[in-house]
């Protein structure tokens, strides 16, 4: 058994060809799509969509490590299989994060739009009523 030093990126392409290369595919292509796409609710949606597809075949990598862990035969090699996990681990924290801030702006642009439409109902009234401010 042959254990090499994978740095985050190397992980990630290795775990998304390891696990399922036409899921890769279609994830990369929602993950295009979606970037290519305006913000929209769908647009956010398919990009956490495709986030948790990458969190779901790291989390099944860390299961194939942890049982590569109890074969292997040296302390070298269950150290350089531990390193692997934390990378993994980070790089899960880290679209963890990147759904949060997905979700965080969404958020936002909906408060705005909440908030532009009742400004927009407010000058309507304000025109409609001879001027006078009528709040609902």
């Amino acid at each position: 058994m042959s254990i090499t030093m994978n740095t985050v990126s190397n992980v990630t392409a290795t775990a998304a060809a390891a696990n399922k290369p036409a899921a890769n595919k279609a994830s990369s292509d929602t993950e295009s799509k979606a970037a290519s796409t305006a913000n929209t609710g769908s647009g956010a949606q398919q990009k956490i969509a495709a986030i948790q597809n990458q969190i779901k075949q790291l989390t099944n990598k860390l299961k194939e490590l942890g049982t590569s862990a109890q074969k292997a035969e040296s302390e070298a090699e269950r150290k350089l299989i531990k390193q692997q996990q934390q990378m993994i681990q980070a790089q899960i924290q880290a679209l963890y994060a990147e759904i949060a801030r997905i979700q965080k702006e969404e958020a936002e642009k909906k408060a705005m739009e909440e908030a532009s439409k009742t400004t927009s109902q407010q000058t309507e009234n304000k025109d409609k009523k001879g001027g006078v401010n009528i709040y609902v």
